[in-house]
C-alpha cells in the first residue's frame, strides 16, 4: 500500500474544505462529529495534495 492521507483531529477546525476538494477521500462522520479518511487501496494524489495545500490549520498530511 502507498501513502495514506491522515487528519490531525486536534488541529482540524471542521471547515469542510477537504470534503469539497476530495470528497472520495474525506467524509464527515456525523456520529463522531469529525472528518475522517475513507479507507481505500489508492488515493487521488493530486486531490489530496490540493486538500493538504488548502487546509487552513495544516491538519492534513500523508503518512
Amino acid at each position: 500500500m502507498g501513502k495514506i492521507p491522515v487528519i490531525d483531529i486536534s488541529e482540524c477546525n471542521g471547515c469542510d474544505g477537504c470534503l469539497d476538494i476530495s470528497p472520495d477521500t474525506f467524509v464527515y462522520n456525523e456520529d463522531l462529529d469529525f472528518i475522517e479518511v475513507v479507507e481505500r487501496d489508492q488515493y487521488d494524489t493530486a486531490e489530496v495534495d490540493e486538500a493538504i495545500k488548502n487546509c487552513p490549520k495544516n491538519a492534513l498530511s500523508w503518512e
